[in-house]
């Protein structure tokens, strides 16, 4: 009886140690994994995060005031933003083009345009920024539009105009609603973010410039406008609208002397009052005139004479690709549809007088 409960107890025992060795072994390989998936998770979310602060493929070039260049590329912006000389940012904006058509609202990251800026010896009160692009548009920003202000702001949803209570920030973005742009658009694009109570506004389309290629701190360009006397209203142009014309529909002229002069299509600025609400389509049904103001008097030219050759009169603000200099500055009529006794210069006023009915 002893032996057989002996040889029982025995091979208890042993069932108990191999239980024991076994649970051991679980807790080893439960520890284990338990080990390798806090690993694996802390890898997932470390390459997450800098999967969304890395911008993608591009190539920059960045000028400072005093020529300094510096060449930008994927590699080279992610050590820069991975040592903190650069901050990635990211806001809420969205433009309104100019036939009042709201665009591209939603959440964008990016870098400061002022943060890149300092890379090179920043910007002074006084001086500009010029933007080029890989399609040939280029936009040029004062000082005060660089640090935020002086900018139209529309509401998101209306399309309405508000006044912006904040400044805008100006920012080189490479992600637009978390995923980068498409190749019509990116890999970098400037756009203009709200910050505090402007977050969410709307601001002009020309001063978002896709397919960004150099960003270059240029000396003092004086700022200008004219104004165009519309049958429903009178409208300020500023200098960077007029400067959106003249990227996207650039007009050239030979005189007889080989002068080049550049500008922009008197029908396109014509265009360009109706579409923003300065005239309507109803009151020139039966034709027009228009009064070009400037500094040595003014010219009157009727629909018929635009519109038979729409690129013969242009508003020319480049001579031989400079800025016009005294007395044609800012904006000068020039074209084969213009005669020297109808060359306005120094123009600061368009009137449209509607035919009577």
């Amino acid at each position: 009886m002893s032996d057989g409960l002996e040889t029982k107890n025995k091979s208890k025992n042993k069932m108990t140690a191999i239980a024991v060795i076994v649970i051991i072994v679980i807790a080893v390989v439960g520890v284990a994994a338990w080990q390798l998936s806090i690993k694996k998770s802390a890898t997932k979310q470390t390459t997450q995060t800098a999967s969304f602060i890395v911008p993608p493929t591009n190539n920059l070039t960045i000028i400072g005031a005093n020529g300094n260049e510096l060449f930008l590329n994927q590699t080279s912006m992610e050590k820069l933003l991975d040592k903190g000389n650069l901050t990635s940012y990211t806001g809420y904006g969205g433009l309104e083009s100019s036939g009042g058509v709201m665009e591209s609202y939603g959440s964008y990251t990016g870098v400061p345009v002022l943060n890149l800026l300092k890379l090179v010896g920043g910007i002074s009160s006084g001086e500009t920024l010029t933007i080029t692009c890989t399609d040939g548009y280029s936009m040029v920003y004062t000082y005060q539009q660089v640090y935020g202000t002086g900018y139209v702001a529309y509401n998101n949803v209306t399309g309405s105009q508000v006044n912006a209570t904040a400044p805008f920030n100006l920012v080189l973005a490479y992600y637009y609603n978390g995923t980068a742009f498409s190749s019509d658009v990116g890999p970098l694009r400037i756009v203009l973010l709200g910050t505090g109570s402007s977050g969410g506004l709307l601001t002009e389309g020309h001063f978002w410039c896709k397919l960004v290629d150099t960003i270059e701190v240029t000396g003092s360009i004086e700022n200008w406008q004219f104004v165009f006397q519309g049958t429903t209203t009178n409208l300020t142009t500023p200098m960077a609208a007029y400067l959106a014309d003249f990227n996207h529909f650039p007009q050239t002229y030979t005189d007889k002397t080989g002068n080049v002069w550049k500008g922009v299509a008197l029908y396109q600025l014509i265009y360009d009052n109706i579409v923003n609400g300065g005239s309507s389509n109803a009151s020139l049904a039966n034709g027009y005139t228009i009064k070009v103001i400037g500094t040595n008097g003014y010219v009157v030219f009727t629909s018929t004479e635009i519109n038979s050759n729409p690129d013969s009169i242009i508003v020319a603000s480049e001579l031989n690709g400079a800025v016009l200099p005294s007395p044609y500055w800012p904006i000068t009529l020039v074209g084969s549809g213009v005669s020297s006794t109808q060359m306005i210069e120094g123009i600061y006023l368009f009137q449209i007088i509607p035919n009577p009915t």
